[in-house]
């Protein structure tokens, strides 16, 4: 592969209403970002050489006829080779149509034909493929996962998301017009017909807005388009529809959505639900739009920018009124899209020290707000539960690595939880057949599409005691099932390899920080393992050649596609020991490549730089264990450089900011585990900054 190639892997699950009644869509591990996934089929696009995300929506083709309308009307306008995956959730054979299903067939697709009601379908697919060459995946009985991984010639662009939701009658509420999540407000708020918000389009920086009801007077369609016709040709608009706005809809009014890309305005009946994410002078099929005239809609459009970095800005405070002396809150933290969950290892429950418990945080309105505190059932004395995350869509798993099993204590255990009506609720304990007595089982876990990574870092090797060890977990059924035990075997005595594990698609990369180097001991080394024919098979040993003792190399790895990066936070810098670094990998022609090492300037000795690390698309974060900062760093034209030095001016030095950070969508979550809470010391907080392209 060249500098300039991209890997996409993309997952399908469909479950109809008797199935389980979900949908999801994933790209390289992380969700596609629908609001939310509804009834019906949800469809994402990808553009085929970029590998951008362009759109997603959900039609509803069981309860309304303009729904399959919608649909047909967007797959047919859109152009040769563009990748589409859709999933199917609860029922959407109803009104779709045979030309709907032609549609679909014109995507590769085969089995739409034989979609029976409440029957669960998958597939992935590109414009223009010969029908039956889409992956694809049918049942009547359960629910269906397919996955497909492309290789494309270039590589992730820089993007806003900007979504319009649109709802009629008495759920006009919903009505809003967001970009990367956070609701754009309009003056006097979002009003009955239609709302308008227009972006700049190389910034995605809201430039107007305003409200327009027809219903109350005919003059205001006048006005609209009057509005519309003025902007400039290029601007993004997006129109959420609210109430009503077909009475008075004029003619004028109607080219004026066309002069946006609209192919469906004419369709819109009374009470009729209609969303659109266009640009001046756009194309109808250069649009995403979206009709229902009996519910409500959403769609996202990823729209290309060209600033070179967002401005990281400071937003809220995590700290739960609950939290306990010494919980240490923040010590382990991890994000999916709108959800967030954050550690407290050593939080007190009903006097018993040390059980650990963690939150869950949703998302909404620019608003992080603490949803729920999971605890384990059973839980024992100092079983450290959320001593490690990882949550990927609706699952999450939380790592209790001092947990006892009967006559074998410390052998520790992973939770699996997934929300049922909105609660989270635990589904499965996870303990692997052949633990022993301080096997450290849970020490750090991650989570992919179907399979789950769980490190017990001292687990023993043939006569080689706490080697280290990960295992493998795959989803079967609703259920987890171990699949394998992950032991390379070059591990020496004391490796403590498991202690850190990422994974992307069918790549997992698993850490050894303790493992010998020519440098000399405890420099470190992570492992590749690759998911071929079933089975997960190491590839590659990664150990950068300057490594020295003591580097700790592979405490820390996180994963993105065709990019990793690994931290090593006793890696020293000029006369200062443990500084810290982090390296960053690139998946290039089957072998990962070290690209660079990262290690900002103003690092002082023992900073820890590295001792946390994500990454997601163009964007890197890394924290410091001693430094009370994490540092973003950015993809410019190759080179990873840095952007930006995040901190706190309320944090103290021994808070530990930095100590662990987490990245989804444009969001930072950084971890201060050591900070007081209200006379409470050592209660833990952590800190959201955004991402701010202004």
């Amino acid at each position: 592969m060249n500098h300039n190639e991209a890997h996409l892997h993309i997952t399908v699950q469909s479950a109809a209403y008797n199935q389980g009644n979900s949908a999801r869509i994933t790209v390289n591990d992380e969700e596609f970002g629908f609001d939310p996934y509804n009834r019906g089929l949800n469809v994402a696009v990808i553009h085929e050489v970029t590998g951008q995300k362009l759109g997603s929506a959900t039609f509803d083709t069981f309860g309304d006829p303009s729904c399959a309308i919608a649909f047909t009307e967007w797959m047919e306008s859109l152009p040769v080779g563009r990748i589409v995956a859709i999933a199917l959730k609860d029922e959407g054979t109803v009104y779709l149509d045979e030309r709907a299903k032609n549609a679909c067939a014109a995507l590769g697709a085969y089995w739409v034909y034989y979609l029976q009601f409440h029957s669960s379908w998958a597939m992935i697919g590109q414009k223009g493929a010969t029908p039956g060459t889409a992956t694809e995946a049918l049942s009547d009985e359960h629910g269906v996962t397919c996955s497909r991984s492309f290789t494309l010639p270039s590589i992730f662009a820089n993007t806003a998301a900007i979504s319009a939701t649109s709802a009629a009658g008495e759920y006009g509420f919903l009505t809003h017009i967001s970009r990367n999540g956070y609701v754009i407000p309009i003056k006097g708020g979002y009003q009955r017909g239609l709302n308008v918000v227009v972006f700049e389009p190389a910034t995605g920086k809201p430039v107007l807005s305003g409200s327009f009801d027809f219903f109350a007077d005919a003059s205001v369609a006048d006005v609209f388009a009057q509005q519309i016709e003025a902007i400039p040709d290029g601007k993004i608009v997006a129109i959420a529809l609210k109430d009503d706005a077909s009475i008075n809809l004029s003619q004028a009014a109607k080219d004026a959505c066309r002069a946006i890309g609209s192919r469906l305005i004419d369709e819109l009946q009374f009470r009729g639900a209609w969303s659109i994410v266009g640009y001046k002078g756009a194309s109808p099929d250069a649009v995403i739009e979206n009709l229902n005239n009996s519910g409500f809609t959403s769609v996202k459009a990823w729209m290309p920018l060209v600033i070179p970095c967002p401005t990281w800005q400071p937003q809220q405070k995590l700290q739960p009124p609950d939290l306990p002396e010494k919980g240490i809150f923040g010590s382990a933290i991890a994000m999916s899209g709108e959800t967030a969950i954050i550690g407290a290892r050593l939080a007190q429950v009903n006097g018993c020290p040390a059980v650990g418990s963690a939150y869950i945080f949703q998302h909404h309105n620019g608003v992080w707000t603490e949803k729920q505190k999971l605890q384990p059932s059973g839980f024992g004395h100092q079983d450290v539960f959320g001593n490690a995350v990882a949550i990927q869509g609706n699952l999450a798993i939380v790592g209790a690595y001092l947990t006892d099993s009967p006559d074998r204590p410390n052998t520790g255990s992973a939770y699996i939880f997934q929300p049922e009506n909105g609660v989270w609720v635990e589904k499965q304990k996870l303990q692997p057949a052949d633990l022993q007595a301080n096997d450290c089982f849970g020490s750090a876990v991650a989570m992919g599409d179907n399979f789950a990574i769980v490190g017990a870092y001292t687990v023993d090797a043939e006569s080689r005691p706490e080697a280290g060890s990960a295992y493998i977990f795959q989803l079967e059924n609703g259920v987890w099932v171990e699949k394998q035990k992950l032991q390379p075997a070059d591990l020496q005595r004391g490796d403590g390899f498991g202690g850190a594990v990422a994974i992307s698609g069918e790549t997992a990369i698993i850490g050894a920080r303790l493992a010998k180097a020519d440098g000399g001991q405890f420099a470190g080394s992570a492992y590749v393992f690759q998911l071929e024919n079933g089975v997960w098979q190491q590839k590659q040993k990664l150990q950068p050649a300057d490594l020295q003792y003591g580097d700790n190399f592979g405490n820390a790895i996180a994963l993105s596609g065709e990019f990793a990066i690994i931290g090593a936070y006793g890696v020293d810098a000029q006369r200062y020991p443990d500084t810290g670094a982090a390296y960053i990998f690139q998946h290039e022609n089957g072998v990962w490549q070290q690209k660079q090492k990262l290690q900002p300037t103003d690092l002082q000795r023992r900073h820890g730089f590295g001792c946390s690390v994500a990454i997601q698309g163009q964007v890197a974060v890394v924290g410091t264990s001693d430094a009370g900062s994490a540092y973003i760093f950015q993809l410019n034209q190759g080179t990873w450089q840095h952007k930006q030095k995040l901190y706190s001016p309320e944090v103290q030095p021994k808070d530990g900011f930095g100590y662990t950070v987490a990245l989804s969508d444009g969001v930072v979550i950084t971890g201060a585990h050591n900070a007081d809470a209200q006379g409470r010391p050592y209660a833990g907080s952590a800190y959201i900054a955004f991402a701010n392209e202004t």
